[in-house]
């Protein structure tokens, strides 16, 4: 995922079924709820080192705490140490029955670490739960095309863009789009999505599918734009574009 993406940490809290407020308060205080907060406001600026320091001392304190040790996991998971992530978790997960929202940062973290089968496991323990979960629906989806169900997958994506109504299988669908060379289908996808999220990383998305057409300058306001609404990819987008104006 890396650097690029740190705008979605907020976002992707909410996808994955965590809560910067939660109802923690009454079991680990309202001190630990800020301390969460503050970490991920720290991620949200880029700021993983002190993020993640935050955390691991809340885990050193509160080692039974799922949702501290879950929060720790998305935030290796969201500085791009997804296997460190998955490490995090995967006790947790294999002892049995846990909350969706353990689930889902795990099965987000094992499909950027390349472990598909933990994905479909993971993302079908919690659609066992919650059918409708989009968040758990687009990983898994994700993980059928990276073990050869192209079609399927695919099939899944498309009609994600027929609705046009969830974000979670759009964003998905953009990325698996552009890997299958359906571009036209990925600028359909990342324009709903942008249309329904306005978020930052819906541009960066956008620059990525207007690069693959050749759309250099439309790519490079794209990047201006996420920059716009969130000034810490000012780094990120700099080198983007610098990337397009060198080649």
């Amino acid at each position: 995922m890396g650097k690029g993406f740190v705008v979605v940490a907020l976002a992707v809290l909410g996808a994955v079924g965590l809560s910067l407020a939660g109802n923690e308060t009454s079991n680990i205080g309202e001190r630990i709820r800020e301390a969460r907060k503050r970490a991920f406001m720290s991620i949200a600026e880029g700021d993983f080192k002190s993020g993640i320091k935050t955390l691991e001392e809340l885990k050193h304190e509160f080692p039974t705490s799922d949702r501290v040790l879950t929060d720790l996991a998305l935030a290796k998971h969201l500085a791009g140490e997804s296997e460190e992530a998955c490490a995090v978790l995967e006790k947790r997960v294999e002892a049995g029955d846990c909350e969706g929202y353990i689930l889902r940062v795990y099965a987000s973290a094992a499909l950027k670490s390349g472990n598909f089968g933990a994905v479909l496991k993971a993302a079908e323990r919690v659609l066992a739960k919650e059918p409708n979960d989009s968040s758990a629906r687009a990983v898994h989806t994700a993980a059928l095309f990276e073990l050869g169900a192209e079609k399927k997958a695919l099939k899944v994506f498309e009609d994600a863009v027929l609705k046009g109504d969830d974000a979670n299988i759009l964003r998905y669908a953009v990325v698996y789009f552009l890997k299958a060379g359906r571009i036209n289908s990925a600028l359909s996808a990342v324009e709903q999505y942008i249309a329904i999220t306005g978020s930052a990383d819906g541009y960066l998305l956008r620059a990525s599918v207007y690069r693959e057409m050749g759309e250099l300058d439309r790519a490079i306001e794209d990047y201006k734009e996420a920059v716009r609404i969130c000034p810490c990819l000012t780094k990120t987008a700099d080198d983007m574009i610098k990337d397009i104006k060198k080649n």
